[in-house]
C-alpha cells in the first residue's frame, strides 16, 4: 500500500483537508482548471546534491534565473532517481515539501499569493489543500526567490533567451537551409514517393525497392509480424508482409516516415529523441487514420495521408537535434522540469520558433506533398482553415487525445468542440477511437521501440 504525507501533516499541526481525487476529477485534468491552485515539485541535482523547486504547476523553471538565484548549475533528476526519493509513495508522485525529505528547498516567490494550494498526497487516492501560509510554514527550512515564469510571459520574459537571442526564427531558418545538403531527400525515399502516383505500381515493385536496404526490409517484416496486427500466418518476405499483413498505402508510409527519421542523426533518449519521437508519431498517426474513417465520404480526407502526416508531424523535434544539438539539450532540459507545460509553449520561450514550424521548412524543401506540409506546420493550430485544414485538424485532435497520457507534445484538455465540427465529428466518436486504441497501448508502443533502436 502506498505511502501518504497526510500522517506527516498531522504531526505538523498543520490545518489542511484532504480530498479524495475523484472529487476533483483526476489529477491531470485538475491542473489545467482556471485559477488553478496547484503546486509541484521538481527535484533536481546539482554538484553538492539534491534540491527541490516548488512552484504553480502552471508556472515554467527557468533555468538561468534558478541558475542566478542559487549560483548553482542545476539539472532535472532523472526519473529512476527521483523516483527513488519519493520511495513508498504512488510512482510518478512529487511531493513539495523539501523538509519531509531532508532537501534543500527552493520555492517560488509566487505560491504566497496563491490563496490556497493544492498538491498529491502521495498515495494516488487523495489530494491536500491548505491554505498557502500553512503550507510555507511547512517550509521553513527553504528559501524563497523569483525562478518561475507564468504562461503570459513564457514568450517575452525569460533569460535563456538573451543567452540564445541570435537563433530568431529567420535565423534557424536560415541556418536550415544552410545545412540542407546535409539532410537531403534519401534516394529511397524519392522512389517511393513516385511509386504513389504510378497507377501501374504493384507490392512486388514496391517490396524490391524495400529489399535493397537490408535494415528496411528487416523494420517492414518485423513491424507485419508485431502483435498489435495479430497475423498468425509467416511473414518471410516483404512482400507477404505488404500483402497479407500491412497493406500497400500503409508500407509507403511508414517506409517514408523510418527513411526520413533515418536521415537525421538524433539520440534514441531523452524528450526530443527517436524513441519519444516514434511512441508519439506511431501513436498520433492510429488515431488520426481512425478518426478519418469516420468522417462523412464527401469530406473525408486521404487516409494515407493523414497517416503519414501522423508519422511526420513532429519531424521538426528530428531536425532541432540533429543541427542543433546545444539548443536541443536546452530545450529538453525545460521539458523535463516542466512536465505539465505545452511543449510549443516552451520552445517558443526557449527558441522564440516551434518545432511545427522547423519541421515544415525541412518537409516543404523535401517537397512532400501539400497535406502534410500543412499538418506539420498547423497541428496546433485549432483554429486553421485552408484546402487541406482537414489534414492538421486531424493531426490536432490525436494530440489532443494523447494529451491525457502526456503523449507527445499536447497536454490534457479538452477537445473544442468547433474542431470537431469542422471535421465532422461528434465526441462520442472521439472517445469511441479512444476506447478502441486504449487496449493496445502496449503493441503500440513496443512498435515504436522496434523503430527507435
Amino acid at each position: 500500500m502506498a505511502k501518504s504525507i497526510i500522517p506527516y501533516l498531522q504531526k505538523q499541526n498543520t490545518t489542511f483537508n484532504c480530498i479524495a481525487q475523484d472529487t476533483v476529477t483526476k489529477l491531470q485534468d485538475a491542473y489545467h482548471i482556471k485559477d488553478s491552485c496547484w503546486i509541484r515539485a521538481v527535484l533536481l541535482e546539482a554538484k553538492d546534491g539534491l534540491a527541490m523547486a516548488v512552484v504553480p504547476a502552471d508556472f515554467i523553471l527557468d533555468f538561468n534565473l534558478l541558475s542566478h538565484l542559487t549560483s548553482k548549475k542545476m539539472e532535472p533528476l532523472a526519473g529512476s532517481k527521483a523516483n527513488a526519493v519519493m520511495k513508498g509513495f504512488v510512482s510518478g508522485t512529487r511531493i513539495p515539501i523539501p523538509e519531509f525529505f531532508n532537501i534543500p528547498g527552493i520555492i517560488e516567490q509566487q505560491i504566497v499569493n496563491m490563496g490556497k494550494v493544492w498538491f498529491e498526497a502521495g498515495d494516488g487516492e487523495n489530494v491536500i489543500e491548505m491554505n498557502a501560509k500553512d503550507y510555507i510554514s511547512l517550509c521553513q527550512q527553504s528559501f524563497m526567490g523569483t525562478f518561475a515564469l507564468s504562461k503570459a510571459f513564457l514568450t517575452t520574459g525569460g533569460n535563456e533567451k538573451i543567452s540564445i537571442r541570435q537563433f530568431t526564427p529567420m535565423r534557424i531558418q536560415e541556418r536550415i537551409e544552410d545545412i540542407i545538403e546535409l539532410p537531403s531527400m534519401p534516394g529511397i525515399a524519392l522512389e517511393i514517393l513516385k511509386l504513389r502516383d504510378d497507377r501501374h505500381a504493384t507490392p512486388k515493385i514496391l517490396a524490391q525497392i524495400i529489399e535493397r536496404d537490408p535494415s528496411l526490409s528487416a523494420q517492414i517484416v518485423g513491424w507485419a509480424s508485431a502483435a498489435y496486427y495479430g497475423y498468425r500466418g509467416p511473414i518471410d518476405s516483404v512482400e507477404v508482409a505488404i500483402n497479407n499483413v500491412l497493406g500497400y498505402d500503409m508500407v509507403i508510409n511508414m517506409c517514408l516516415a523510418v527513411v526520413m527519421g533515418k536521415t537525421l542523426n538524433v539520440p534514441v533518449d531523452g524528450p526530443l529523441g527517436l524513441r519519444n519521437y516514434w511512441r508519439q508519431a506511431i501513436l498520433c498517426a492510429t488515431l488520426a487514420e481512425r478518426l478519418c474513417c469516420l468522417i462523412p465520404s464527401q469530406f473525408r480526407p486521404l487516409k494515407g495521408l493523414v497517416y503519414l502526416s501522423g508519422l511526420l508531424h513532429n519531424i521538426g523535434h528530428l531536425l532541432l537535434s540533429h543541427a542543433f544539438p546545444p539548443l536541443s539539450f536546452v530545450v529538453s532540459r525545460f521539458i523535463e522540469a516542466n512536465p505539465y507545460i505545452s511543449v510549443t509553449d516552451i520552445e517558443k520561450h526557449v527558441l522564440g520558433v516551434s518545432h511545427a514550424q522547423i519541421g515544415s521548412w525541412l518537409l516543404t524543401s523535401w517537397h512532400l506533398p501539400e497535406q502534410i506540409i500543412e499538418a506539420t506546420r498547423w497541428h496546433h493550430q485549432e483554429e486553421y482553415a485552408s484546402t487541406y485544414s482537414a489534414y492538421s485538424n486531424l493531426i490536432f485532435v490525436a494530440n489532443q487525445m494523447m494529451g491525457k497520457l502526456l503523449v507527445g507534445d499536447a497536454r490534457p484538455a479538452a477537445i473544442p468542440l468547433a474542431v470537431l465540427d469542422v471535421l465532422g465529428l461528434s465526441q462520442n466518436e472521439v472517445s469511441g477511437v479512444w476506447l478502441t486504441i486504449s487496449p493496445h497501448l502496449d503493441e503500440l508502443e513496443a512498435l515504436a521501440d522496434r523503430l527507435a533502436a
